[in-house]
């Protein structure tokens, strides 16, 4: 959902978020542990999914559109991956008992440590794709594959 948004933008990232949606709805596994079908999205993770589409849209806000003429400053990158993981948290509390929780062993788990793990991630890993995109893009290859 945060790649979604920040590569794709605020119109084809919450778009794409809707197809996976889609897509797992009608039965293919892509949801965690490999399932999928309508029980996911009306069970205890049913929350969370759908909280997927305001994440998308909110990051992809924040991130701009790419190849933008005048693109947004880097800082609201981390900005908007924090506001959507709120957005995609809260809607998860519609059917989650909670946020945080704690594994048999006693380490933190749940959303909240995933959310914060996730987004470190992918603030790096969206860096480094618009940097590589940079370099293409100053060699000129970008526009030699748009023109082909």
């Amino acid at each position: 959902m945060y790649l979604a948004g920040a590569v794709l933008g605020a119109k084809r990232g919450p778009l794409a978020v809707a197809i996976y949606l889609l897509i797992g709805m009608v039965g293919v596994p892509v949801f965690s542990g490999f399932t999928g079908g309508v029980q996911k999205l009306i069970g205890v993770t049913g929350g969370y999914l759908v909280g997927y589409l305001p994440c998308a849209l909110i990051t992809g806000l924040c991130a701009g559109e790419p190849y933008a003429e005048d693109p947004r400053p880097v800082w609201l990158l981390p900005v908007g991956l924090v506001l959507g993981t709120v957005v995609a948290l809260s809607s998860g509390l519609i059917t989650f008992d909670g946020v945080v929780s704690v594994d048999a062993s006693g380490n933190p788990a749940g959303f909240l440590t995933d959310g914060i793990s996730s987004m470190m991630a992918t603030v790096v890993l969206v860096m480094s794709v618009y940097g590589i995109m940079g370099v293409l893009s100053a060699a000129g290859v970008l526009d030699r594959i748009a023109n082909a």
